[in-house]
């Protein structure tokens, strides 16, 4: 697993998630540029990604070049001109899809059932070696399970998160997987409150995709 230090090579750093309910939601190339289009249009962003973008990001970004499918497995990254959270100063700026379910490896999220209705477990982990998660401290979960061609439904199932600055456990249906995200980083610093998505930002977000979105945090 990637630690915390080696993603942003500085201290510890408090990574926020803004989750599709339902956890399989995994918007088109054209649906990504259109909402980067609004995110642009409204001074959250500039043009265009930059930072550990991974792959290199082309200018401009266009949908055939997103929905190709040796770009299953996507990061874009940007230092953005507004928080997005309502309170912080924000690092970095991502926005993550995945080919399967991302699960974010973090002690304050709890751990999500995987195994298929075929008794398969879909968990798997990315090879360090040859092929390290682009999306940082994080195991994956097979969207169809290969003995059965099963779908597998996050939402079937609850995991515990618990606030990193709180403690409180909430469960959360789908725990935070997903196979898209907007995900924010910001410093950690000891005793500070928790930094929620700012409502105008997760208003743009819903209105763009038409569906509701949740929020997890953790730090590492």
């Amino acid at each position: 697993m990637n630690d915390a230090k080696k993603e942003g090579g500085m201290g510890r750093e408090y990574k926020r998630w803004l989750i599709a309910k339902g956890n399989v939601f995994n918007p088109s190339g054209a649906a990504i540029v259109k909402l980067l289009e609004k995110l642009r249009k409204e001074k959250w962003i500039s043009d265009p990604p930059g930072g550990a973008s991974w792959p290199k990001v082309p200018n401009p970004l266009e949908a055939a070049w997103l929905d190709d499918p040796n770009r299953s497995d996507l990061v874009l990254r940007w230092t953005p001109l507004r928080s997005p959270l309502a309170e912080g100063k924000v690092l970095d700026l991502q926005i993550h899809r995945g080919e399967d379910f991302i699960y974010p490896d973090f002690d304050s999220i709890g751990a999500l059932e995987s195994d298929c209705a075929c008794g398969e477990d879909l968990a798997f982990t990315w090879d360090e070696d040859e092929l390290p998660s682009p999306f940082g401290r994080a195991t994956g979960i097979f969207t169809e399970c290969s003995e059965c061609s099963r779908t597998f439904d996050p939402a079937k199932f609850e995991a515990t998160v618990t606030d990193p600055h709180t403690g409180k456990k909430t469960s959360v249906r789908g725990g935070a997987a997903h196979r898209f995200a907007i995900v924010v980083v910001t410093p950690f610093a000891e005793g500070a409150t928790a930094a929620a998505f700012d409502p105008d930002f997760i208003a743009l977000c819903e209105a763009e995709f038409g569906r509701n979105f949740y929020e997890i945090g953790a730090i590492g």
